[in-house]
């Protein structure tokens, strides 16, 4: 009986080329490898809609936010956000 592991593959990033990345590895490889998303922040932040925001009078930071998690959850991807540490 083989016991061998998934490999893992870990996508460091979760903006547009992190997401995009992990999404295409799993539609290619499916399960034969566990995906892991690490990023600081839980969310996409969409940066082509800040100039436009900012001239309606809206706030880019809370309005051009995707929370990320839904996205990877479809596809099976692990993530985890990492906290930045401050130095003393």
């Amino acid at each position: 009986m083989s016991t061998e592991k998934k490999p893992n593959i870990l996508v460091l990033g979760g903006n547009f080329a992190g997401l995009q990345t992990a999404r295409h590895l799993h539609e290619h490889i499916k399960d034969k490898a566990t995906i892991t998303v690490v990023d600081r922040k839980s969310f996409l932040l969409f940066i082509p809609n800040i100039p436009l925001e900012i001239f309606e009078g809206n706030n880019p930071t809370a309005d051009s936010q995707l929370p990320i998690a839904p996205i990877l959850e479809k596809d099976g991807t692990r993530r985890f956000r990492l906290h930045k540490q401050r130095r003393s």
